[in-house]
């Protein structure tokens, strides 16, 4: 079978199978890829001037594993957060040069034949990047604590109105959605931050 995601050529061409991204087969691949190990380390060889760099870039997921029932992905869904740091410790995540960065292939073992690189820079590198990476979770999920209280507590307090006038709504369900908002805060605040990928870079001129 050949398949194509022109929808003109699907059309000008009966051999051909239409496909978009939202077809099981393209979604199924997807998964597969993004599923598995294949691209999660990377070496990078950047020719810039300038002085000799080693830059270390990390992609973390800030996940909340919750019960399915709470729906915490409504607040908190699966956050991807970028961090570059240098061998200096510096955090050149908000550096334009670094994200629009050309790399070549080259050989990680020019770096990794070095044992104060492998065994001392390196694992701080990797520290202090998943250390940014904490920070930066801790402002995700505030920000979903905060918009997840606004909206329950919205409900909460029209269930409570509503049932000031109307002996219908239950008591139980004004309870109901104070136990959900609490869980959902306890939820929250567990939130985890999770290394996905890794790339070094190193900046020569």
């Amino acid at each position: 079978m050949s398949a194509t995601f022109s929808r003109e050529r699907a059309l000008c061409r009966e051999d051909l199978g239409f496909l978009t991204r939202d077809h099981p087969l393209v979604r199924g691949a997807l998964d597969l890829l993004l599923g598995s190990e294949s691209g999660n380390a990377a070496f990078g060889l950047w020719k810039t001037p300038g002085n000799e760099a080693v830059l270390l870039e990390i992609y973390a997921v800030v996940e909340c594993i919750a019960p399915e029932a709470l729906h915490a992905d409504r607040f908190l869904p699966a956050t991807p957060v970028r961090i570059v740091v240098d061998h200096a410790l510096n955090d050149e995540s908000g550096n334009p040069a670094v994200a629009a960065a050309r790399l070549e292939k080259g050989d990680v073992m020019r770096l990794l034949d070095k044992a104060v690189m492998k065994k001392k820079i390196l694992p701080a590198m990797l520290e202090k990047a998943l250390e940014l990476a904490g920070e930066r979770m801790g402002a995700i999920t505030e920000a979903a604590k905060a918009v997840m209280k606004a909206q329950l507590q919205d409900e909460i307090e029209r269930l409570e109105d509503l049932r000031a006038i109307n002996d219908h709504v239950r008591q139980s369900e004004i309870e109901a959605a104070k136990k959900e908002k609490a869980d959902l805060e306890s939820a929250l605040a567990t939130a985890r931050i999770r290394l996905d990928a890794i790339r070094l870079v190193l900046r020569a001129p």
